[in-house]
């Protein structure tokens, strides 16, 4: 007899550890949101944090999970009953500020690395953030290889990470450029 799916609004338990390059790492937040309805996908509200030790547990329901720690992505995670999942990740960071002409940080604007075409190292690699107050960005976890960065859908360069990189400062030559523009023209300083 075949078994039966279960009721849609049945949760399953999800238990693991949160380990930054390799390290476990405690009182991390992480946010779990469902792929398909980017909702928080739980009684939980999608969140939980980690122990001392880097191990949580989180209540979900069937199905596929952005999953973020504080506002950056970090992966997915399908959930397909109770399971284990730890969540490992490593690789390097890249950090910047975006700027108007005048040298004023810009808030509230969406960065992202993606992996870029040319790049035969990384396939179906993204992160991405918001600027801070200060149009201030960093963006973890990014293995070696070539990544379009861009500022609102607009590409500013290509990327080529080996290694840490910080200070990558992105001055807009347009005016009126905010948080919710899209129109993120520039030229890169620095």
């Amino acid at each position: 007899t075949p078994t039966p799916e279960p009721a849609s609004d049945e949760t399953y338990t999800i238990t693991g550890v949160f380990k930054r390059n390799g390290v476990p790492e405690g009182n991390v937040q992480l946010t779990f949101l469902n792929q398909e309805t980017e909702e928080e996908g739980n009684s939980n509200k999608g969140k939980t944090i980690t122990l001392a030790d880097g191990s949580y547990s989180i209540r979900l329901k069937k199905g596929t999970y952005h999953v973020y720690e504080k506002r950056h992505y970090e992966g997915e995670v399908s959930v397909t009953g109770n399971q284990q999942t730890d969540l490992n990740y490593s690789g390097y960071h890249i950090s910047g500020r975006i700027t108007d002409a005048q040298g004023n940080g810009i808030s509230n604007l969406e960065v992202s690395v993606n992996t870029a075409l040319t790049s035969s190292t990384v396939k179906d690699i993204s992160r991405y953030t918001t600027t801070d107050s200060n149009g201030d960005f960093s963006l973890y976890y990014l293995p070696t290889g070539t990544y379009e960065l861009k500022a609102n859908g607009q590409i500013i360069k290509n990327i080529n990470v080996l290694e840490n990189i910080s200070g990558i400062t992105h001055q807009t030559t347009a005016s009126g450029i905010s948080g919710t523009g899209k129109d993120v023209k520039g030229t890169l300083v620095g």
